[in-house]
């Protein structure tokens, strides 16, 4: 981006509302103006704060790029795990960076690291611990225990 940092000139202003009006979409407008996305869009809010415009590109389910296929899926993950940044991401993909950053998010919540592979079950075997009371090593029954059975019925007993 050569204008990184540069003030907005009342031509861009313009060519970004141009744009804007005839539904063109943010990464379009960031590339055409050499702007990055995000300054297009905090522009577009100030445009619109002062009544120039109206609102951008509509935020429908499943955003303007249409909804994720599993290559872009596979693409997003293979970027990130290159090290590639999200906006560079981002342009490959024609989606805003937010849009990646989401994505990629909920991919990591479903466990996904590449399409199709999933994390481990929920009820797979857990991995020895220590006890938090005692410090001995057990075989906990579930991810949530925390301490040997001798402990947990003991525990049990003050309680009562």
């Amino acid at each position: 981006m050569k204008s990184r940092g540069q003030i907005w000139t009342a031509d861009e202003r313009q060519q970004l509302l141009d744009l804007l009006r005839a539904g063109v979409s943010y990464v379009e407008v960031a590339r055409r103006l050499d702007r990055t996305e995000k300054a297009c869009r905090l522009q577009a809010y100030r445009e619109r704060q002062a009544g120039q415009v109206a609102a951008g590109p509509g935020r429908g389910g499943a955003g303007a790029a249409g909804p994720w296929t599993a290559e872009q899926r596979q693409q997003l993950l293979d970027d990130l795990r290159a090290g590639v940044s999200y906006a560079e991401v981002a342009r490959r993909l024609a989606r805003t960076e937010e849009a990646c950053r989401t994505q990629a998010k909920n991919l990591r919540i479903a466990g996904l690291t590449a399409v199709g592979a999933t994390r481990p079950r929920a009820d797979a075997a857990v991995p020895p611990r220590r006890c938090l009371a005692c410090r001995s090593p057990f075989a906990p029954i579930s991810r949530w225990v925390f301490r040997c059975d001798p402990c947990r019925t003991a525990a049990r007993s003050i309680a009562a």
